[in-house]
């Protein structure tokens, strides 16, 4: 078992020194500011609208709206900031304008999932595909723009021609290529966004079973690690049937008779997305035995919000996406969390979810709500949260290892 685990961290090891890998992992780390104050002020809002206080005082109700302005301008368009920042480091590490990458990577993006709509105060341009659920689309365009700028660019060395000028003219034949390309797939109004989505329809079919905590986990964070929002992909699906069954389990409850569902909506967030998708609260508590400047910085700044399951700072800031080192536990931890929470709630050894608090509430006062005070369900979340921590340790420490290597290079040592 040692042995092999040893070979999966060299293989690992190997994977993560190729450039794709770290040009994809530095443009990912460079749009961590704007994930900690879009987290921070989406956490900063749920606290006052919540709140009593939060509904009597007008100071309160003006901080609230400008929390959710911060909110909307970062986290909610998330996908422009990583379409910038992903472009810039390929292009850095491809020895093309960063500039030019950054501008023509943000145009492909907006051809791609912006739905212009004309009002009667002129034309508007719908941003709503611009959240976590477009990141894919927009690394897609960050990683190739700069590809084709360096095949198809023109080479100028003209005296005396200033720089960004020759750099803006070089660009022309692959900013024509690449805006093309997005217009063609625009004009055949393909959405590659909800095209993910729509491919996932058979998950109904599997329902209220332990084939489906797997199976929803799995995708979930595999779409994550590509850089898309898995739970919101995998919500347009699944949310109604989740509701569903929280509906009559709630019934259930009420009438005095005994809850028939496991897997409500409830379920998912309390007893395996602890801290946030994957499991953030044990790969937060992991992070804290590391050694490197990056990953305690990370660390530090999503000490708070992964309390509250905003788990952004570290799946962007690590990061978790792309990163080879940490697609292993980030795949295994939700569905062993999964796997125990089910058989657990199965066989009665705790009670099943019937009420809905709000997500922003820690574990283990959501469990215990959203089980009528069962405080079997904090010995549930305990058990996971420790176990994922051992899944994901040893995978950090091979990863924090790597970038520990780095910095000393860096330093010269």
């Amino acid at each position: 078992m040692a042995r092999s685990l040893r070979a999966l961290l060299e293989f690992l090891h190997s994977t993560g020194d190729s450039w794709v890998v770290k040009s994809l992992r530095d443009g990912m780390v460079r749009s961590l500011p704007i994930v900690v104050l879009g987290s921070m002020s989406l956490l900063l809002n749920q606290v006052i609208v919540l709140s009593e206080l939060g509904q009597k005082l007008s100071i309160l109700n003006s901080l609230a709206e400008l929390t959710l302005s911060l909110y909307l301008l970062t986290l909610k368009v998330l996908s422009i900031y990583i379409a910038i920042s992903v472009s810039s480091a390929v292009a850095q590490y491809q020895g093309v304008p960063k500039e030019t990458s950054a501008i023509l990577s943000l145009a492909t993006l907006l051809m791609l999932t912006g739905k212009l709509a004309k009002t009667p105060e002129g034309w508007s341009l719908n941003l709503s595909q611009l959240s976590s659920e477009g990141i894919f689309v927009a690394i897609a365009s960050g990683f190739l723009v700069p590809l084709i700028i360096k095949r198809f660019g023109v080479n100028l060395k003209v005296k005396d021609l200033p720089e960004a000028v020759s750099a803006s003219i070089a660009s022309l034949l692959p900013g024509l290529i690449v805006l093309s390309l997005a217009l063609v797939i625009r004009a055949f109004g393909i959405d590659l966004v909800k095209l993910t989505s729509g491919m996932l329809f058979f998950l109904r079919l599997v329902g209220d079973s332990l084939v489906a905590v797997i199976l929803v986990n799995l995708i979930i964070h595999l779409l994550w690690f590509f850089g898309l929002h898995g739970v919101s992909i995998v919500d347009s699906v699944m949310l109604s049937l989740w509701l569903t069954f929280l509906q009559s389990n709630a019934e259930a409850i009420a009438s005095g008779a005994t809850p028939q569902y496991i897997t409500a909506h409830p379920f998912w967030q309390w007893f395996i997305w602890i801290g946030g998708s994957g499991g953030g609260l044990s790969l937060w508590i992991a992070t804290l035995l590391a050694k490197s400047k990056a990953v305690k910085e990370v660390s530090k700044a999503s000490a708070l919000t992964v309390i509250f399951n905003i788990n952004e700072p570290l799946v962007y800031g690590l990061p978790v996406i792309l990163n080879p080192y940490l697609l292993v536990p980030f795949l295994l931890v939700p569905i062993v969390n999964g796997t125990i929470a089910y058989l657990a709630i199965s066989s009665g050894l705790v009670n099943k979810v019937f009420s809905e608090p709000p997500w922003i509430l820690p574990s283990p006062i959501g469990a215990l709500i959203a089980t009528g005070g069962d405080w079997r369900s904090l010995v549930l979340i305990l058990l996971n949260v420790t176990l994922g921590t051992l899944i994901y340790l040893p995978f950090l420490r091979a990863y924090d290892k790597a970038l520990l290597e780095k910095e000393k290079r860096s330093r010269g040592e």
